[in-house]
């Protein structure tokens, strides 16, 4: 998938679930005034807004697998194995995107990362802006709403969380994929505007 237009893609559809969230009373959905008192500083890992390519590749421990309109490593984060992309508008840093690559059979156990994951967030950005759980398909909500993993791989539900800090947005979201599940983190940095999606060739 071309990880940038996923990045900007990813904040149109949070847009969608904040107002779909608003909209429902039985959506489980939490709106709340964001209380940080443990994330002292706006960054991520040793990246701020606006540094070059340079800077941010210099930032990490590894080598980047890609470099082009977006920067990549494979690394981890919070124990999970991952791919990292560096978001950049005229070589300014703007946002990153994980892909987290942790394999498990038992689709339950994705949702298990989630929440860990979540909690984690939590911990350092206080508790989300919104925190939901969309279900597409309806019919399966009594039936397997005990199989989060079954029902997110089979497109039926997505889970979704966003936190606000400062100037920043981090969307968490667990989604499904022709059977298989996506599990992504992306950060939006200070000031964001979204481009024009169309032409985007980078990978």
């Amino acid at each position: 998938m071309k990880v940038r237009k996923m990045f900007l893609e990813t904040l149109l559809i949070v847009m969608v679930i904040f107002i779909t969230s608003c909209g429902a009373q039985n959506n489980n959905t939490v709106n709340k005034e964001n209380e940080v008192t443990s994330a002292k500083e706006f960054t991520f890992r040793k990246v701020n807004p606006y540094m070059s390519k340079e800077e941010v590749i210099k930032s990490e421990d590894t080598e980047p697998i890609h470099v082009g309109d977006t920067v990549g490593f494979r690394t981890t984060i919070a124990g999970l194995d991952c791919e990292l992309y560096y978001n950049f508008e005229d070589d300014q840093c703007n946002g990153a995107i994980v892909f987290f690559r942790e394999y498990h059979k038992n689709y339950e156990n994705y949702v298990d990362d989630y929440y860990a994951m979540n909690d984690k967030l939590t911990a350092k950005y206080g508790e989300p802006t919104i925190d939901t759980g969309i279900w597409h398909d309806k019919e399966h909500m009594s039936d397997y709403k005990d199989e989060k993993g079954y029902a997110i791989a089979n497109e039926w539900l997505t889970l979704s969380s966003t936190y606000t800090y400062d100037k920043m947005m981090i969307v968490h979201e667990l989604k499904g994929n022709d059977y298989d599940i996506d599990h992504t983190l992306c950060y939006y940095f200070e000031n964001y505007v979204t481009p024009d999606l169309q032409d985007e060739d980078d990978y």
